[in-house]
């Protein structure tokens, strides 16, 4: 059996190679006709070879895992801006600025009790002090020796002031000063200079806001108060305008003046933040736009009140672009500790009243504060500046757009 399975495996193998004749049992070649013959030529053309296929390539991967360091989906999404509405901000900003107060009060407190220890130790030096000196006076006593002991130092002091006056035949002081007067005249135009500076601005057609501007004929000041209006070529004042609060910059355009005033008591402004933290300093701002066709009399004609500290101000044409800041002054908005409150010789019970109580009135006052957005008065008409307003979901501030 073991011959017959070798030759069967052979003829099956043998059967997948082409047969092959021996030259005794091959057929005759064919007979070569014309057409034949001349597609043998050289002039024939050559075949054209059949192009190679290929499978086709698969699609490239989908990669779904961010690479280390990018940022989750999530994460994009606090980013972008969503639009939201002056109410809601509101409430969220009153029940933020409630859980910033109430994390200040009770740090305030845990410094309180944290400090009892050392005021137990004074105390104690104290109460030692005064025994010593008790039985110090009745040593002294039972002796027929009296005394006074006391403790402290002292440093006095003591100014007088009086007159000195220069000998002469008067005795009395004269003040100058400068009066004003009104009346009937024909102003003359004063003469106009061939050439005059002007505002360093760092776009030629955007004009910024200044403390002295000129047009060659006038020039116009910004300062202590009020706006002056001076004779360029004959140096003289022409008119002295008054305005309430600090004034600090304007633009003047033709027969219009802008004059940017802030309120009273504000604080140095921050310009350039060489040498302080630039931001608002917590003064609002009026803008008064005055007539001053005639410059020897300007007029009021309009009045913009925002809620605002100044920041810039820009001027392109009939124009007049303002950028403020509100609410960015440093220091809480409440108070942290009760008032008249000592941090030794006060029962723990009366010391949580205090913060407890503190806690109630910062509550009513935050919750009382009106909207914290940006606001602005025009022709006696106040309203929040609130239209079409754009937040992120990421809640690390209290910037909109």
């Amino acid at each position: 059996m073991r011959p017959s399975f070798l030759c069967l495996g052979f003829a099956l193998v043998s059967s997948c190679a082409a047969p092959t004749l021996s030259p005794r049992f091959a057929p005759p070649p064919a007979p070569r006709d014309a057409a034949s013959a001349s597609a043998a030529t050289p002039d024939a053309a050559p075949r054209k070879k059949a192009r190679p296929t290929f499978a086709a390539l698969p699609p490239p991967p989908v990669t779904t895992t961010p690479m280390a360091g990018e940022p989750t989906g999530a994460a994009l999404a606090q980013a972008r801006l969503v639009p939201t509405s002056c109410e809601k901000i509101t409430a969220e900003e009153v029940e933020g600025r409630l859980k910033t107060m109430r994390a200040a009060v009770d740090a305030s407190f845990k410094d309180w009790h944290d400090a009892q220890p050392e005021c137990w130790r004074q105390d104690r030096e104290e109460y030692e002090a005064r025994k010593e000196m008790e039985r110090s006076d009745a040593m002294l006593g039972l002796s027929g020796v009296g005394g006074t002991i006391g403790y402290g130092s002292g440093v006095g002091q003591g100014y007088g002031s009086g007159s000195i006056s220069r000998a002469g035949a008067a005795g009395s002081v004269t003040v100058s000063g400068r009066g004003a007067g009104s009346g009937s005249h024909t102003a003359k135009v004063p003469a106009m200079a061939k050439s005059a500076s002007g505002t360093n601005n760092q776009i030629a057609s955007v004009d910024e806001a200044d403390i002295v501007k000129t047009d060659g004929r006038y020039v116009y000041l910004a300062a202590n108060g009020a706006l002056r209006i001076v004779e360029a070529l004959n140096p003289k004042v022409v008119s002295v305008t008054n305005l309430a609060g600090d004034v600090r910059e304007l633009f003047v355009e033709g027969d219009r003046a802008v004059v940017y005033v802030a309120s009273a008591g504000a604080a140095k402004r921050c310009t350039y933040g060489y040498d302080c933290a630039f931001g608002g300093d917590g003064s609002t701002t009026r803008i008064v736009v005055l007539d001053i066709a005639d410059r020897a009399a300007p007029k009021a004609v309009r009045e913009i009140g925002l809620s605002g500290s100044l920041i810039a101000a820009r001027r392109i044409g009939n124009a007049v672009h303002t950028v403020t800041s509100d609410n960015d002054k440093p220091g809480p908005a409440f108070a942290v500790r009760p008032p008249d409150f000592q941090m030794c010789g006060t029962m723990e019970p009366v010391v949580r009243a205090k913060f407890a109580k503190l806690k109630a009135d910062n509550e009513v006052a935050i919750r009382a504060r009106s909207s914290d957005f940006p606001t602005m008065r025009d022709q006696g008409v106040e309203k929040p500046i609130c239209d079409g307003v754009l937040r992120t979901a990421l809640r690390d501030g209290q910037a909109f757009t």
